[in-house]
C-alpha cells in the first residue's frame, strides 16, 4: 500500500499535464482556424470595398488600354494628332470658313448654293451693287426682317470677310462714281466688323462668246473697271485678290463650259473659286 501511494502523484501529475497539453494544442487550433477564417472574411470584403473606389479606376485603366491595344492607331501619338486636328476644327482653319462672311451678287449666291461650304455665311442677292448693299434691304436678317448689308454685319463678328462686285456695274457710265460708291461700302464693311480681315475680289471675267455680245458685260469692261476695284480697296487699307488665275483660259476668259449663260458658273468653276481662296487668304 505504502509503495501505490508513492507512485500515485507522479501518475496524477503526468495526467493533468496531457490535459494540458491537450488543451493548448485544442486552443492553437481554435486560434488557427479563426485566423483563418478571419483573413478569408476579410479578403471576400477587400473586393467590395476596392469596386466602389480604387478597384473601379482601375477597371476603366484596363478597358482603356485593351481598346487602345485592339486599335493600333490608338496610339498615344495618334491621340495627339487626333486632339490637335480637333482644336484646328474648333479654331475655325481656313477650310471650313465658318469664321467668314461673303457679300456679292448673284455670282456669289451661286457659290453660297454651289461651293460645298455651307458653314460661311452668305449676304449677296442677285442684282445686288456697291449702291444697293448699302441702301436697299436686301438681306434676310436674323429676326426675319430685311435690312442692308451693315444691319446684316451687325449681328455676328466675322474673322474674314470676302466682298466682290461689279459685274452689275460694268455698265455704269463712269467708272470714278463706281469707284467712290465702293469705297463708301468697304469703310462700312470696316465700320461694321473692325476686327475682320478684309479681301476685296477682282471681277471675274465673262467666257468669250458673252463678251462678243456687243452690250457692257464685256472683258474689256470687266478690265477696266478691276483697276477701279483695286483703287478702291488701296484707298480704303484693305486687300485686293483676283481669283481668276484658277478659272480663265489661256486668253483670259472664262472657258465656255464654265458658265451656261457666260457669267454664273457651274458647280466645279465655283469650287474652283472656294479652293483658290482656301489657299491664298
Amino acid at each position: 500500500m505504502a509503495e501505490q501511494k508513492a507512485t500515485s502523484p507522479p501518475i496524477r501529475a503526468k495526467n493533468q499535464q496531457n490535459i494540458i497539453s491537450l488543451f493548448c494544442v485544442c486552443t492553437a487550433v481554435a486560434v488557427f482556424i479563426w485566423l483563418i477564417l478571419t483573413g478569408l472574411s476579410i479578403g471576400k470584403k477587400m473586393p467590395a470595398d476596392d469596386d466602389s473606389s480604387v478597384v473601379a479606376v482601375d477597371k476603366n485603366d484596363s478597358e482603356v488600354s485593351k481598346e487602345k491595344d485592339s486599335d493600333p492607331d490608338s496610339s498615344p501619338d495618334s491621340d495627339s494628332e487626333d486632339d490637335g486636328s480637333s482644336d484646328t476644327d474648333t479654331e475655325h482653319g481656313p477650310s471650313d470658313f465658318s469664321d467668314a462672311c461673303f457679300i456679292g451678287d448673284s455670282r456669289t449666291v451661286g457659290l453660297s448654293y454651289n461651293s460645298g461650304k455651307p458653314m460661311a455665311t452668305f449676304y449677296c442677292a442677285t442684282g445686288l451693287n456697291v449702291s444697293s448693299a448699302l441702301d436697299e434691304p436686301n438681306i434676310e436678317l436674323e429676326n426675319g426682317n430685311l435690312g442692308n448689308v451693315v444691319d446684316a454685319l451687325g449681328q455676328r463678328q466675322f474673322d474674314r470677310i470676302y466682298i466682290m462686285f461689279g459685274i452689275n456695274e460694268v455698265g455704269w457710265p463712269y467708272v470714278d462714281q463706281f469707284q467712290s460708291e465702293y469705297e463708301e461700302l468697304i469703310n462700312a464693311v470696316k465700320a461694321a466688323q473692325p476686327d475682320a480681315k478684309i479681301y476685296v475680289q477682282l471681277i471675274i471675267p465673262v467666257t468669250a462668246s458673252r463678251s462678243a455680245q456687243g452690250d457692257s458685260i464685256n472683258n474689256t469692261n470687266v478690265a477696266t473697271f478691276n483697276e477701279a476695284v483695286k483703287a478702291a480697296a488701296t484707298n480704303c487699307g484693305v486687300e485686293w485678290i483676283d481669283v481668276s488665275p484658277a478659272l480663265v483660259d489661256a486668253s483670259g476668259c472664262l472657258p465656255e463650259d464654265a458658265a451656261t449663260d457666260g457669267v454664273h458658273m457651274t458647280k466645279d468653276y465655283l469650287v474652283k473659286w472656294i479652293e483658290y481662296l482656301e489657299q491664298n487668304t
